[in-house]
């Protein structure tokens, strides 16, 4: 299987494990007693700081999963995976890096780390982009 395709499914179970964990964070505040199963925030605030970020981490990926899987799809449907197969997984990493950046911290700091590592997906996604092309 090409790399590229492991990073999209990796992407991919990222953004599940992701959503496992808003999921389980939830049931375990409703079974706690602390609200109705139906009245959470889809944003996350209303449960907890943790919560909030855990949810828009998963936004984060769920956002650039589809331009990623887009870009890989095109590469294996069109025999250029070798193209792309060295950065798609450095893509996954910084998603990964950015994500748990995000769950760990709001600082500055962290702030800044975060978009330094959405910057490093963005370029390596258009560089994805001008391979395919033949660009």
């Amino acid at each position: 299987m090409s790399p590229a395709a492991v990073a999209l499914i990796a992407f991919a179970c990222w953004t599940l494990l992701l959503v496992l964990g808003i999921g389980l964070l939830r049931s375990a505040v409703y079974l706690g007693g602390g609200r109705p199963s139906l009245r959470f925030d889809p944003g996350g605030g209303d449960v907890s700081p943790f919560s909030e970020r855990l949810a828009r981490a998963h936004a984060n990926c769920y956002e650039n999963l589809p331009i990623f899987g887009a870009l890989v799809a095109v590469g294996l449907a069109t025999g250029q995976a070798a193209a792309i197969d060295s950065l798609a997984m450095w893509v996954l990493y910084a998603r990964i890096g950015q994500s748990l950046v995000h769950l760990a911290s709001v600082s500055p700091i962290a702030i800044q780390l975060r978009f330094a590592l959405y910057l490093v997906q963005w370029f390596l996604m258009l560089t994805m982009a001008w391979r395919l092309l033949g660009a």
